[in-house]
């Protein structure tokens, strides 16, 4: 808080390397993510964190889970990814893979609403098992496992036992669609 305070009140001009994603988001106007000495993508930390060029780009900027299927789209819902026997509907955040073709979907841990009853007629809400639970303080962090699907972790303040049976929602906004494959 101190360097960014003295930054932006000397109004100079400064480079900070970190490999903190926490730091650099915090501090930076814009930044640049690098793999392997080359520019991955650059913008603010929230367009970074929000709009991922890639599974690379999701996954070291935050928390994410993010698993595979197979890209459709529909005139109605809009971008859809089949994975398993679930449809997930969301939004590109890279360049759009191909209907048909292997797509990634990306949904961060606090973008899982949780909670014991279904919320019927909403999009991407799918039945899950509790596996395991981890007391955070200021939420628990759930491990959730999806019929047939990933693996997938969740933050929020519902209380819920391991073993127990739960619906979870996430926005289509919040699910990112992305066009290469984890790995």
């Amino acid at each position: 808080v101190e360097i960014r305070r003295v930054i932006k009140q000397t109004g100079i001009t400064a480079v900070y390397v970190t490999h903190d994603q926490q730091e650099a988001l915090s501090m930076a106007d814009r930044c640049a993510l690098m793999r392997d000495g080359r520019i991955v993508q650059t913008g603010t930390p929230t367009s970074l964190y929000r709009e991922p060029v890639d599974c690379f780009a999701a996954d070291f900027i935050g928390g994410a889970n993010i698993f595979t299927g197979i890209m459709h789209k529909d005139q109605q819902s809009g971008n859809q990814v089949v994975a398993g026997q679930h449809t997930w509907h969301g939004r590109p955040t890279g360049r759009l893979p191909a209907v048909g073709a292997k797509a990634a979907i990306c949904v961060r841990p606090e973008s899982i609403r949780l909670s014991p009853n279904i919320d019927s007629g909403t999009a991407n809400n799918f039945p899950v098992h509790i596996a395991e639970t981890l007391y955070l303080g200021h939420a628990t962090e759930y491990w959730l496992r999806l019929p047939e699907g990933p693996l997938l972790r969740a933050h929020s303040g519902v209380d819920l036992q391991v073993g127990a049976e739960a619906f979870i929602t996430v926005n289509p906004d919040d699910v990112m669609i992305l066009p290469d494959t984890p790995g």
